[in-house]
């Protein structure tokens, strides 16, 4: 989780992973007997990114707005891992988005942020088992890859903190089509400019993710956590395509997906007894207050003197907007010939 001090207002992370080379990947089922298989997941033509509508439907059906909230727990992926030479161990969280081709073809992405898999060699990505169409709780299947952020494409502009990577090609190998319950978000539960217009500048948010690595291990769920937007959705804070939630976030709540909960619809009509759920963005950052302690070495005889900086948060979150994550998947569809 990126942090940023309270005076910086250079607020996306500067990364671009224009490299695009896909790793080795291994298969696992958290079950008594565990079994591994190594394979190679290198897309080698634009076929391999999409999938036909039926085939997919069976275990990533689209997220319903009834019972949103928890068919939410099941979009978001625990991304574990560490640094090349490095025991430094990196927890992220990551989420399943669906885009739609038409013609009955769709593309399934992991989303997450570009500094949340920035050097990263080797990690675990986890999910609960499909069964009968049902989550398979006392179940996990995880699969590791090597050379994680060679898999991941980067927004086309550096300061633009979000990074994706396409499921179809792992899940084909592995041959897990039906073996993941996930629920993915889509471009239907995106938040529009029309649609923000009709936002107050404090609405409550949700999001979901593994704050300080936290989570129902037991059941492999992430965390649901609240707050209110600390800026309007609908004006891009500082120019950027960014707003601010006032909310704790915590390093390893990058990535998370935002969603507003609203009475209001797409005309702008209240209506008490209706829920709504939108996707507004994704966490990309922290901002923090530094406070600068003096130390007095009093044992040395001598005049040195010494500072201490500590980082309080500000509870302030930053959250790139929905906008930027249709961005980033469409230039990578360009760049396969899959959209013009």
């Amino acid at each position: 989780m990126k942090t940023h001090s309270f005076r910086e207002l250079r607020i996306i992370s500067a990364i671009i992973l224009s490299a695009f080379i896909w790793g080795y990947v291994t298969y696992s089922q958290a079950t008594p007997t565990n079994t591994s298989t190594a394979i190679s997941a290198k897309i080698t033509d634009a076929s391999q990114i999409v999938s036909i509508a039926a085939t997919n439907a069976l275990s990533f059906a689209t997220i319903r707005q009834i019972h949103f909230d928890q068919q939410m727990l099941f979009s978001t992926v625990r991304i574990q891992g560490s640094y090349t030479n490095s025991a430094t161990t990196v927890s992220g969280t990551a989420f399943v988005y669906r885009y739609d081709l038409g013609t009955n073809q769709v593309a399934m992405f992991l989303v997450t942020n570009k500094h949340v898999v920035k050097g990263v060699d080797r990690a675990k990505l986890t999910f609960v088992k499909n069964t009968g169409g049902k989550p398979d709780f006392d179940t996990h299947e995880s699969v590791s890859l090597r050379g994680l952020s060679g898999c991941f494409f980067g927004h086309p502009d550096q300061s633009v903190d979000i990074a994706i990577m396409p499921l179809w090609p792992l899940l084909t190998q592995i041959k897990q089509l039906t073996g993941f319950y996930v629920r993915p978000l889509g471009k239907e539960f995106e938040m529009t400019a029309a649609y923000a217009e009709h936002m107050r500048a404090n609405e409550q948010v949700a999001f979901f993710g593994y704050p300080l690595g936290v989570f129902d291990t037991k059941h492999n769920l992430p965390l649901v956590r609240r707050g209110y937007t600390a800026s309007p959705v609908g004006i891009d804070f500082e120019g950027q395509k960014v707003f601010l939630i006032d909310a704790a976030v915590f390093p390893g709540s990058s990535g998370s997906p935002v969603m507003i909960e609203t009475h209001i619809d797409e005309s702008g009509t209240t209506n008490p007894t209706e829920i709504r759920w939108r996707f507004v963005g994704v966490i990309t950052a922290a901002l923090e207050i530094t406070d600068e302690g003096r130390v007095l070495s009093r044992e040395v005889p001598t005049a040195l003197e010494q500072y201490v900086t500590i980082k309080r948060p500000m509870n302030l979150g930053v959250v790139t907007k929905a906008e930027r994550v249709t961005e980033t998947i469409e230039a990578f569809l360009r760049k396969f010939g899959l959209k013009k």
